[in-house]
């Protein structure tokens, strides 16, 4: 019988720990496909506002394929940054009111993460969405900040909420308070 090393052990644990390759605890970045673009948010009024929302493909946290796009329903699309201190306030507050019950039907939550940058903390985005119990689709930026740009990100956490035919009727950047997100969310229920 082979006996175990504590140095085996060890390395064993880290492994594990790690995650494998290709798993949720190492995505960073994604490919992503985008159509469209929207403005820069400067704040109110918003000259996106009846815009169609940008059509973004990518990678989600198992490597399945995310889309946001017009499919007859509504979107909120929540851009976040893994080192932001106010995504990472506002995460947890959005898994809250998921996980409650507060999201409409006919209305969809997906997570854009962007602004990655590996030197920051909670580096890799995916690990750190995976530890605050995030549920919900996201869909990786590239290393450009392609998908970002097109949805005219200024700050984060930044929020697109889309009606049901694809168009944009709100952004909003910073974070929200949850009954705001609740009322935002029923006026964009089909």
């Amino acid at each position: 019988m082979r006996r175990v090393t504590p140095a085996v052990l060890a390395l064993a644990l880290v492994v594990t720990s790690c995650g494998t390759p290709g798993s949720a605890n190492d995505v960073a970045f994604g490919d992503v496909a985008v159509s469209g673009a929207l403005p820069e948010y400067v704040g109110e009024p918003d000259a996106a506002s009846g815009m169609p929302l940008p059509s973004i493909s990518g990678t989600g946290l198992s490597g399945e394929a995310v889309a946001i796009e017009a499919d007859g329903r509504a979107k909120i699309v929540v851009a976040l940054a893994h080192w932001c201190p106010h995504c990472e306030a506002e995460v947890p507050r959005i898994v809250d009111w998921i996980d409650a019950g507060g999201l409409p039907d006919g209305v969809d939550v997906i997570a854009l993460a962007t602004g990655t940058t590996a030197e920051l903390r909670n580096f890799p985005p995916g690990a750190w969405l995976v530890d605050e119990d995030w549920t919900a689709p996201v869909v990786f930026d590239d290393e450009a900040y392609s998908a970002g740009e097109a949805l005219g990100l200024s700050g984060f956490p930044f929020f697109v909420f889309s009606d049901a035919d694809g168009n944009v009727v709100q952004r909003t950047s910073g974070e929200l308070d949850p009954a705001m997100l609740a009322m935002i969310a029923d006026s964009i229920a089909p």
